[in-house]
């Protein structure tokens, strides 16, 4: 619901932010840059495997080829269309 004459909004009820860059919002976004140490990545790993989310390097090997086979090709083909358009 938007604020009536003189009610302020509650900007931290993401339901009754207006659009816009507020402070606010700025303040309770993640980090999108934030560069992991190895410390915290043998911890996030340890983490994983505790819960039993690690997945199996088979698995990941797998998952990885999918994704090869998938966009390799589309990958190459806009490699040679940047080449045609460069020549």
């Amino acid at each position: 619901m938007a604020p009536q004459g003189g009610e302020r909004c509650d900007y931290r009820n993401p339901l009754h932010t207006p659009k816009g860059n507020h402070r606010d919002q700025l303040q309770r976004r993640p980090q999108r840059n934030h560069r992991i140490n190895p410390s915290e990545l043998e911890a996030e790993a340890q983490r994983l495997i505790h819960e039993g989310n690690m997945p199996t390097f088979e698995d990941l090997s797998a998952i990885i080829a999918e994704i090869r086979e998938k966009y390799r090709p589309l990958i190459i083909a806009a490699r040679k269309l940047d080449e045609d358009v460069e020549n």
